[in-house]
């Protein structure tokens, strides 16, 4: 809220994030918030959301090879 709210008028914004990079721990239900926000802009017509796939790492295949694997292991 505390950046949303205080774009200007002609204004864009880019917010870059993986919600499901968090150091909070789930076993204290702690929540980041990221989820709710995302949910709020999508059903906003002057926001995008894009959203990267495996398809879209470049930084090195051993990266690639690791999100895929820990994606397959619901970790």
């Amino acid at each position: 809220d505390t950046v949303i709210t205080r774009i200007g008028h002609d204004s864009k914004i880019i917010f870059c994030g993986d919600f499901r990079q968090t150091d909070l721990l789930k076993s204290k239900h702690d929540t980041s918030g990221i989820i709710t926000f995302m949910n709020i802009l999508k059903r906003i017509n002057t926001f995008h959301n894009i959203e990267f796939t495996v398809d879209d790492i470049v930084r090195s295949g051993l990266v690639r090879d690791y999100i895929i694997e820990k994606t397959e292991q619901g970790l």
